[in-house]
């Protein structure tokens, strides 16, 4: 990643509560699906953030949890939240991208993305991280889906810039099933959990274009997240971001 725009990140979402749309109940939401887990469970968390997420999977699971991310800084946040949340014992976290993934075969038994498979690919994703988890283990991800036929113009002219490959839910649904995994449970993020995360999310975005503003590549950024709150605002009835559980 670029430093600068690493650098941008790092204000921008540092101290936000989350980091993408969800929250600790939608997180606890889909932990609840997942039966006869290890007592102790195996959990790989790619692109975990600072870790709000990642704390309440440690909680509900007992387990020993892999948190990967790119960005230090959010890296470091995750483990001060952790030691003052009281699972630092059970969080192990490492700079390593979702691309460069090296851990051994069939290794873990859940395998968790919230929001960052768009980075991926959603169906790359499924093939390319099966390896690592176990038979029987599962894969659950949060996605940006369209849940409505015919979107207006400037909702699909958004996405089409911000996120060229989004699916509808059937065509993820498809995806699940052509790729020959069981499909547990899908269900969409609250309304209200996207509004927790767009409030802060529109408030920093208003005082970053304050102090940011002079700096042509942060200014550009700032003026996508402006855009990605008016739409929310307007369109959200036409997408919405689904967590998908699956078994392997």
């Amino acid at each position: 990643m670029d430093k600068d725009i690493e650098n941008f990140y790092v204000e921008f979402f540092l101290d936000l509560p989350v980091g993408a749309p969800g929250s600790e109940a939608s997180t606890r939401k889909a932990y609840g699906y997942l039966k006869n887990l290890p007592k102790n469970p195996k959990i790989l968390d790619i692109g975990c953030f600072t870790g709000t997420k990642t704390i309440e999977i440690a909680r509900l699971s007992k387990g020993r949890i892999t948190a990967i991310d790119i960005i230090q800084p959010f890296l470091d946040k995750l483990k001060e939240n952790a030691k003052v949340s009281g699972v630092a014992e059970n969080i192990k976290v490492l700079n390593k991208s979702m691309f460069s993934m090296d851990f051994d075969m069939e290794s873990f038994d859940v395998i968790w993305c919230d929001s960052a498979v768009y980075n991926y690919g959603f169906e790359k994703a499924l093939i390319d991280w099966r390896k690592f988890l176990k038979k029987g283990g599962y894969m659950i991800i949060s996605e940006a889906a369209w849940i409505k036929d015919n979107p207006p113009e400037a909702v699909r002219k958004f996405w089409e810039k911000e996120y060229p490959s989004i699916k509808s839910n059937e065509q993820n649904l498809e995806i699940i099933k052509n790729q020959q995994y069981k499909l547990i449970a899908s269900f969409s993020i609250e309304k209200e959990d996207l509004w927790n995360y767009y409030t802060p999310f529109e408030k920093k975005t208003a005082e970053l274009l304050e102090t940011l503003s002079g700096n042509p590549e942060y200014l550009e950024l700032l003026e996508s997240s402006q855009i990605e709150v008016e739409i929310f605002k307007k369109y959200s009835d036409y997408y919405g971001f689904i967590f998908y559980v699956m078994q392997n």
